[in-house]
This record gives structure tokens, C-alpha cells and sequence, in this order.
């Protein structure tokens, strides 16, 4: 209802002066209603009115004004244009708005803008017509688009809803309401989100609007003379300005009218809030917080309510408060998971703009901005800001940063990689590196350095202004011929800082990272600095763990970890020698990846990282639950570790000193670095090495990818891949959106136990039957499987070995790959149909146990039946182990029990896990709670037991046993 909210406003003021322009002009109430309500007449004849969008390309003036309360008058969308951009940026906004019409001057740059556009242009002339048509305006509630930086290398466009727009301008209403006797200056562009609010709230609530030019708004001396002339009672700065203007305006000898002051477009610092409040006295000063993509502002903070004092301001700002009507704000992890107050995490944005506003162009693919997220018990959508931040004890929000690309600059958002993008579009650019730094104002000003060997600084600013707007083209710009190159194949920014120490390159503040260097002389690996990597083409397995890490919605690390408790005197030094020696004998334990173009490269580092080895001290705490419990939290954090892309090594070991003789010990590998074989490897060695006996070991055999098979012919020419995995089998478990339901994959686990007797019972039985014990144990466990889900047809999957000569099986390295079984028999069939069954499906299997299992899923892939997320092949993991390694753990001198850690969260729907050793048969069910609940798992677990016992007793029968 914005339009007929404006037109009761526009009568009620009549003969009053309702607007003034940049210019000067001004227009009354009764003239601004009868010049929209004739250009709402032609707009409606050109197909404007709701559902379509109207693009207005005019300077500040009365004009533009009237061409706004003219679309708010059809119920159109609304699109303010600002003819300065740069053409072709402006020509990208309007081929993804695709206007029906356009409201501009009658020529020049205006005109320009819009060439290309094929919706028809209507001109807007000066003066405004009188005459006034019969024309009522629409009660749908106008939306508008709106042009931001985007993470894409191109501007993101936005349409907010216009349910939001009117939520936004009711709640503003209550909190600072605006009258007949207020004044409200505009200070912004009409690209900046804010100028919808300081346009839309006068003509609303009947306040006079007064327009400034970009050169007037760009000075505080010129914004104070205006206030003081026009009378203005409100008016919007951005953080730097605020200060200016509160400089000069204590200076001033009075005549200011202001009583609300608006702070946004960037933190506000609390020096600047304090020399507003002695500046102004007579205001009050409210800081708010939005970004574009929810309708100007979602929180906000009246600064009067909040005395900057007792260490509530960690981050030198002031907060951001609290939300608005409508609105629901959360900080997370990385997990989107609720962190509690005082705790930095990314904040999420919920309510009524979160669920209405609509992503047209530039969203970045790889991580959609807006998600479903259960939120009060139910789902809705929500937007991931990027933007981080706590809440205080108070309630109170405060912003931190960001820890992307994405910076304001004069309160208008730039994402450095648009920059970048612009930069390398550049004939003649082979790369860039974009960084923000200090200004002389103290604000971010842009900076790039640029690879070339023919072009100047002045042709690369010049063609730059005719491809970014103004504020986003850098004010530093460096030219080399070439950039240098980390051994990861990024920019070296430390070689940059080298380059050009007066720049103030810093890394830490968000430099974009730049595109793989190409290839030289037909190398496949670059070497930056000698001596400090080896770089090496990544194998299929450890592109396969990649991969699997970029799937949506999974966390992008995968972890194997113990914790040790050590009872006696651990020599700690002797540990930390011990762990270092270890990360140094095997490359593995120091590999990363990066991407060289499109192709995964392993980047081997000379040495172990700093941290790899920590030690630490703890309270005195000895109860055994409260240091399970401690361990647990700590690697929950220490996994984060493993998401960072500037580590140095795959592992990393901290050792808790509780008191003298008891520590804990926490070993978390990266699970690209080691399958099973090779952690006991480990554990082997880390006994010798602390022993002291390093010397007698025999030199590691490093992972060498050309060992292995690296061709394969298309799956579907495999028979056994096949048969096993053509049509695809009927789903079993639901399959929850990792994406829409983070908390779906949140873990739980049962166990079971078989019973004392059941090892030596299976061993005796598989002697008779002529089969493995792990065909014995899987065949059983497809039984219950099928009993479990009423059907005959039932598939998993299971982890195989894919070593293949004598050095491979003595290297730490990840060796393992999954391959798919499937059983199609009855679930009653007798034991000799159950086991010939198993025993043929597992050899069948091995034919084909280095097919990579990515390319069997993507082959065989059935929309039907898996609806475009995963086959049903990949949601349960049946994994066997008979040689107890976590059982194993030695150093000498000393008591060492692995104590059970449970998992924060599971990567499949289900994991089996059976542990088949001489101490015992067990087994444990890991599962998703999206996909089973407890009750299910139990049923699983007692139905395998059942089957287990069924066989032996069958067997036993079969063929007694002396």
C-alpha cells in the first residue's frame, strides 16, 4: 500500500512545498500528485503496473521524485539508475531487469545508458505538468531493484519485495517518527539502498524531502551549510562523514535543527559516536545495520540506550543492536549452528525481506547466499551476510568484519573479486592482485597490483573508469611483468609486501586470491622458492576426497582422530622430537592442495608446520568423564584447523598436562593423508621414535600416484559394475538436504556386541563354509538389512585397499577407495544362498576395486529414483576392521588407552563399523538423525545380532563342529 499511502500524503499537504531538489526546484504537494498521476497514465499504457519493473535514469531533482511517486502509483517495481556508472555496467543491470519501460531525460548520458534496452523510454521533462487525470493508485505494495557487488566477478542484482520495503518503512515510523515539521536531507546515491528509505519516508509519513548532488554530498561543509539553510531534522551519514560533519558542526555557531541522525554503510567507531554526541546534543544518533540484500536495514542500536562503557565494545565499534520488526538475526559456526553469546560467528539474517527477496543475477553457485534453516520449528530462508559478529551479555549485536573479499568503501559494498574480474578482462593482463589499505582519511582504499608487460599504469586506470564505477576503480596501481607465486601457485603477497613496502599490502586484510599461474615451458608444477615444496599432480583417490569436500552442504574437511590418556612420566620434549620426526619422515603428513587451472595439484612442504605439535597445560581436573568431555570440545575446534588453505601438514597432535602423570594426548589426521594401514604404520613408528630408536628405521617409501592405475573404460562397459549397480537400487533411508538441513547429518550412534563366544564361533564356521569372515559378517548384515526394510534388494558400500605393488603397502599415504555390493536374493533365503550369494558379490567386486567410486555414482546415475542429490548407493558404509589398531597404541614406560570420541556429525546417512578382533565382535552404528532416529538404529542392530546368530547356528548344524 506504499502508492496510496503516497497519494493521501501528496493531497493532505496540498499547496505545501513536499520536496526540493538538488537544483533547487521545488514542487508542492498538489503538483507532485498531478505530474505523477499523468506520467502513471503513460506508464500504465506502456504495461507498467505490478509484475513489471520501471528503470528511472534521472539526476536529483523534482524529476526523478515525480517518476517515483508515478511507478508507486502503478504498483510497478522500481529501478533508480545512476547515469554516472559506467555504460556497459548499467547495460548489465538492465538485461537482467529487463524493464518495461524507462523514465529519463530527453537526451544526453541518460539516454546513452539505455541505447541497447529495448523497453520503451518515455522522457521526463521540466517543468512538471499540471493537469491532473483520474487515476487511483495501486494497492499492490511496489518492490525496486537494486546493483551490488557480488562474489562472482560480476554485480549481483537483487529484487526486494515490496512486503518488505512497507515492514521496513512502518517499523522506522514507530521508532523515529517522521511529521509535518521534519526536513529529511538526502545525502546517498541512488544506487545505495538507503536512498529507497530517504525518499520513500518523507513523501510516506509527509515529511519535506530535500535532495544534495554527489558533489554536495561529498563534502560535510557543504552538508552543513545545507542543514543549516533547509532546516533538516534528519539526515543520514556514513561513519567517516558523520565525523567530519561533527568536527565542523562543533565549530559552527549553531543554527542546526537536527533530530535524528542516522549512522550505516560501515561500523561506526565509538570515538566518532562520542564527537557526535558533544557536536550534537540536540540529536539522537542511531547506528543500523543492513545489508542490500534485506531491505535496507535489519538491525539498529539508539545510541542513547548504550553508554560504550564496562568493556562492552571489544571491537573499538559501537554494536549494531538489536533486529527490527519482522526480522530475526542469529550468529553461527561453521556448521550454521547457534554459538552462545560473546562467541564470533557468521550472521544469519531471518524474517520477512530474508523470505521475499529474490537473487536475479551474479549469485555465486558455490554458495548460495540464501538457504533453508529450521528456525522456531519450522524451516524458512534465511541469508548468510559474510559478514561476522557476537552478542554482547546486554543482547546486543556487534559487527567484527568479514572474512571474505568484500569491503565498504564511502558505505557502498565492493567485493574485490568484481574488481579482480574487471582488472583481468584487460587485454593484455595476465594477472592481479587487489588489496584494500589505509587511506589518508583512515578508510579502505583499493589498491592492485598488475601483471603485464605492455601496458602503463594510466591505460590500466583508464580502461578500469570505463568498466567499474568510480569508487570502485584503485587508487594505487603498480605494474610488473611478473607477479611472484607461492608454492601453492598463488600470489606471494609476502613477496608483494617486499615489492612495495609503502603500500601497505596486507594479506590479513582480504586480498583476492588470484587464478593459478599458467603453465611454463610445459611444466606441470611451478617452484617459487627452492627448497620449500614439491609439487605434484594430486592422484584419483586424493581428487576424490577433494571433490567430495566442495559437495554442498558437507564440511569441508574429513578427520581421523584418537585421544590417548597417558597414565605415568611422559617425557614431553622427548614426544613433541618423537611427532616432529614422524610429519618429517612421511610426505603425506605435509601435503595441501590447490588448484592449477582446473587440475588438482598436491603441494608436498619441505618441513612440518609450527603447529603441528602443541602442548599445553590444564587444571588439575582427574575425573574421567570431565577430560572425555574437555578432549571432545577441544576437537571440535581443532578440526577447524583443517578447513584452513594456508596449513602446512596433514596432522596435528596436542598433548594436555593434567598433572604430572596423566595427559591427554589428541591426534587428529587429515583423512587424505592416511587410511587404516597406514595409521598403524604410524603408530608403529611414533613407539621407535619415542623409544629413541629412530635411527634403525627403515626410510619411508613416499605416495607416488604413478603407482597407480590412473585409466579406466567407461563403468557401464564393467559387467560386475553393472550388474551391482544398474537399474538403481530402491531407496532404504530418507535422504535429508545437507544444504536446506545442516542438522540432519548431526551424528548418533548405537552399539552392540555379539557375544563373548561369536570370534572363535565365525572363525570356526567360515573354515566350513569356505568363506571369509568378512563375506560371513556382510552377508549377515544384508539379511537384517532386509529384513529391516522389507525388501529384497539392498545395496551399501565398503571401503577395499587399492595398494597394488610392494612400495605401496609400505607408504603412509590414502590408498583406499569404495566399491558398491549389492544383494538381490530373498531375505529368507537358507544359509548356503546367503553366503554363495555374499562370496560372489565380494569377488565380483574386487574385478573392479580401483574404479574410482565417483565415476560409478555419476554413470549410473537415475533421476528417478535418486532426484538429483545421490544414489541410493552412497548412503550406508559398511566398514570391517579385524586388526583392533586403536587397540595398539604403545610408548614406552607408559599406561596408553584410546578413549571412543564421538563424531559431531556423519558424511553418510549410515556408517557401519565392526570391530572383529580376538578380544571380541562388535559393532556400531553411526548414523544421520535426519535419516533414522534411535529407535530405528536399535531395531538394526538387534536384527543383525539375530542374523549373525541364525548363521552360526545354522552352520553349526549343518556341519557339527568337534
Amino acid at each position: 500500500m506504499i502508492g496510496p499511502l503516497v497519494h493521501s500524503s501528496l493531497l493532505r499537504r496540498g499547496a505545501a512545498v513536499v520536496a526540493v531538489g538538488a537544483d533547487g526546484e521545488d514542487v508542492t504537494g498538489t503538483g507532485l500528485h498531478a505530474a505523477a498521476a499523468g506520467l502513471a497514465a503513460r506508464l500504465r499504457a506502456a504495461g507498467a503496473g505490478p509484475g513489471a519493473a520501471v528503470a528511472i535514469a534521472l539526476p536529483q531533482t523534482v524529476g526523478q521524485v515525480a517518476a517515483l511517486v508515478a511507478v508507486l502509483y502503478t504498483g510497478a517495481d522500481f529501478v533508480f539508475v545512476d547515469p554516472d556508472q559506467p555504460p556497459a555496467r548499467n547495460a548489465d543491470f538492465m538485461a537482467a531487469v529487463r524493464p518495461a519501460c524507462v523514465l529519463g531525460g530527453a537526451a544526453g548520458r541518460a539516454a546513452e545508458v539505455f541505447a541497447g534496452c529495448e523497453a520503451e523510454h518515455l522522457p521526463v521533462e521540466a517543468p512538471l505538468p499540471g493537469a491532473v487525470p483520474d487515476a487511483e493508485p495501486s494497492f499492490t505494495p511496489s518492490g525496486y531493484f537494486v546493483q551490488t557487488s557480488g562474489t562472482t566477478g560480476r554485480p549481483k542484482v537483487l529484487r526486494v519485495d515490496g512486503r518488505a520495503l512497507e515492514n521496513r518503512l512502518r517499523w522506522g515510523q514507530g521508532v523515529y517518527p517522521l511529521g509535518l515539521d521534519d526536513v529529511v536531507l538526502s545525502t546517498s546515491r541512488p544506487g545505495f539502498d538507503f536512498y529507497v528509505w530517504e525518499l520513500l519516508a518523507p513523501l510516506v509519513f509527509g515529511a519535506k524531502l530535500v535532495l544534495t548532488s554527489r558533489l554536495e554530498a561529498a563534502s560535510a561543509k557543504d552538508l552543513l551549510d545545507r542543514c543549516v539553510a533547509e532546516k533538516a531534522t534528519a539526515v543520514h551519514f556514513f561513519p567517516r562523514m558523520l565525523d567530519e560533519f561533527s568536527v565542523l558542526a562543533a565549530a559552527s555557531p549553531g543554527g542546526l535543527a537536527l533530530r535524528w541522525v542516522f549512522s550505516g554503510g560501515a561500523a561506526l567507531p565509538v570515538d566518532t559516536l562520542a564527537t557526535a554526541r558533544s557536536a550534537l546534543p540536540g540529536a539522537v544518533v542511531l547506528n543500523q545495520y543492513g545489508p542490500a540484500e534485506c531491505c535496507v536495514d535489519v538491525t539498529f542500536l539508539d545510541c542513547r540506550t548504550w553508554n560504550g562503557g564496562n568493556g562492552t565494545s571489544r571491537t573499538g565499534t559501537v554494536p549494531i543492536g538489536r533486529p527490527i520488526d519482522g526480522t530475526s538475526v542469529r550468529v553461527v559456526d561453521a556448521m550454521l549452528r547457534p554459538v552462545p553469546p560473546g562467541t564470533t560467528g557468521e550472521i544469519l539474517i531471518g524474517g520477512i525481506a530474508a523470505e521475499t527477496t529474490r537473487v536475479v543475477s551474479g549469485q555465486d553457485a558455490s554458495r548460495p547466499a540464501f538457504i533453508a534453516l529450521e528456525e522456531g520449528g519450522t524451516t524458512r530462508t534465511v541469508y548468510r551476510t559474510g559478514d561476522y559478529g557476537h552478542v554482547d551479555e546486554a543482547g546486543l549485536l556487534h559487527y567484527s568484519g568479514r572474512q571474505d573479499t568484500q569491503f565498504k568503501i564511502n558505505g557502498a559494498r565492493v567485493d574485490l573479486s568484481e574488481v579482480a574480474a574487471a582488472v583481468r578482462g584487460i587485454d593484455g593482463v595476465g594477472d592481479c592482485h587487489v588489496y584494500p589499505a589505509e587511506s589518508g582519511t583512515g578508510e579502505v582504499a583499493l589498491g592492485v597490483v598488475i601483471e603485464s608487460a605492455e601496458l602503463t599504469k594510466s591505460e590500466c586506470r583508464r580502461r578500469l573508469a570505463g568498466a567499474l564505477p568510480l569508487f570502485m576503480v584503485p587508487t594505487r596501481i603498480d605494474v610488473v611483468e611478473r607477479l611472484p607465486r607461492t608454492p601453492k601457485l598463488e600470489i606471494d603477497v609476502a613477496g608483494l609486501r617486499e615489492m612495495f613496502p609503502a603500500r601497505g599490502i596486507d594479506r590479513a586484510r582480504g586480498g583476492v586470491p588470484a587464478t593459478a599461474a599458467p603453465r611454463r615451458d610445459g611444466a606441470d608444477a611451478a617452484r617459487t622458492r627452492p627448497g620449500s615444496a614439491r609439487i605434484r599432480p594430486a592422484s584419483l583417490a586424493e581428487q576424490r576426497l577433494i571433490g567430495m569436500r566442495q559437495a554442498e552442504g558437507r564440511p569441508p574437511h574429513q578427520t581421523v582422530a584418537n585421544h590417548l590418556r597417558i597414565r605415568g612420566e611422559l617425557d614431553l620434549p622427548r614426544l613433541e622430537h618423537a611427532f616432529r620426526e614422524l610429519v618429517a619422515r612421511h610426505p603425506m603428513l605435509r601435503t595441501t592442495y590447490a588448484f592449477h587451472g582446473d587440475r588438482l595439484m598436491a603441494v608436498e612442504h619441505e618441513r612440518p608446520a609450527p603447529d603441528a605439535v602443541e602442548i599445553r597445560s590444564t587444571t588439575g581436573v582427574r575425573d574421567e568423564e570431565v577430560l572425555r568431555a574437555f578432549v571432545q570440545e577441544e576437537f571440535e575446534r581443532e578440526i577447524l584447523r583443517f578447513c584452513d588453505p594456508d596449513r602446512h601438514s596433514t596432522v596435528r597432535a596436542v598433548v594436555y598436562r593434567h598433572a604430572p602423570d596423566l595427559f591427554s594426548l589428541l591426534l587428529v589426521l587429515d583423512h587424505i593423508a592416511v587410511d587404516e594401514r597406514s595409521k598403524a604404520m604410524l603408530q608403529s613408528e611414533l613407539a621407535v621414535l619415542y623409544r629413541g630408536d629412530g635411527a634403525g628405521l627403515p626410510t619411508a617409501v613416499p605416495y607416488d600416484p604413478a603407482r597407480l592405475a590412473q585409466e579406466f573404460p567407461p563403468a557401464r562397459e564393467i559387467p560386475e559394475l553393472v550388474a551391482c549397480a544398474s537399474p538403481a537400487p530402491p531407496r532404504i533411508l530418507p535422504s535429508p538436504d545437507p544444504v536446506a538441513d545442516p542438522a540432519a547429518f548431526t551424528a548418533d550412534t548405537v552399539r552392540f556386541d555379539f557375544g563373548p563366544d561369536a570370534p572363535e564361533r565365525v572363525g570356526r564356521v567360515c573354515g566350513r563354509l569356505k568363506c571369509t569372515r568378512f563375506e560371513f559378517l556382510i552377508a549377515t548384515f544384508f539379511r537384517a538389512l532386509k529384513h529391516y526394510a522389507g525388501q529384497d534388494d539392498v545395496a551399501l558400500l565398503v571401503p577395499v585397499d587399492s595398494r597394488n605393488t610392494v612400495e605401496d603397502f609400505e607408504a603412509v599415504g590414502f590408498f583406499q577407495n569404495l566399491m558398491p555390493l549389492r544383494s538381490r536374493i530373498p531375505a529368507d533365503a537358507d544359509l548356503a544362498t546367503v553366503i554363495a550369494d555374499s562370496k560372489h558379490g565380494v569377488r565380483a567386486a574386487l574385478a573392479y576395486r580401483d574404479f574410482p567410486i565417483d565415476r560409478v555414482i555419476a554413470q549410473f546415475r537415475d533421476d528417478s529414483v535418486t532426484q538429483a542429490r545421490r544414489n541410493p548407493i552412497w548412503q550406508m558404509l559398511f566398514t570391517y576392521s579385524s586388526d583392533g589398531v586403536d587397540a595398539n597404541w604403545r610408548l614406552e614406560g607408559l599406561d596408553v588407552q584410546d578413549v571412543p570420541m564421538w563424531r559431531g556429525e556423519v558424511g553418510l546417512e549410515l556408517h557401519i563399523e565392526l570391530s572383529d578382533t580376538p578380544a571380541g565382535l562388535t559393532g556400531s552404528l553411526d548414523f544421520a538423525r535426519g535419516a533414522l532416529d534411535n529407535a530405528a538404529a536399535t531395531r538394526i542392530g538387534a536384527l543383525w545380532t539375530r542374523a549373525v546368530h541364525w548363521a552360526l547356528e545354522e552352520a553349526e548344524a549343518l556341519t557339527p563342529v568337534r
